[in-house]
């Protein structure tokens, strides 16, 4: 039995969009933050972040406007998730398995 990892995060394969929905979601979860009143979907990221920026966790941050004066810790929290998080996403419809 051959197993195989795919990992891909530049949308070659996978939406990264995606993934970033869950890396949020999970993050909110950890710092107590109400997400039913934040609309977090791919399409709201893909609008409003430049995902080809260095930053793009700290990005985020700004976007969801939490505070200023723990950016630092909440960068790290959040980088924690994006390296971290255990989630399924999926390739897109048309992808062909070799």
């Amino acid at each position: 039995m051959k197993i195989a990892l795919c990992f891909d995060l530049d949308d070659t394969i996978y939406r990264e969009s995606d993934y970033l929905v869950n890396v949020i979601i999970e993050f909110l979860k950890s710092i107590n933050e109400n997400i039913n009143n934040k609309i977090i979907t791919p399409e709201i990221l893909e609008k409003n972040l430049n995902r080809r920026k260095p930053d793009i966790l700290g990005q985020i941050i700004n976007f969801l406007k939490l505070p200023k004066n723990i950016f630092f810790e909440l960068h790290n929290k959040i980088y924690f998730f994006y390296e971290n998080i255990n989630t399924n996403i999926y390739p897109y419809k048309d992808f062909l398995e070799l």
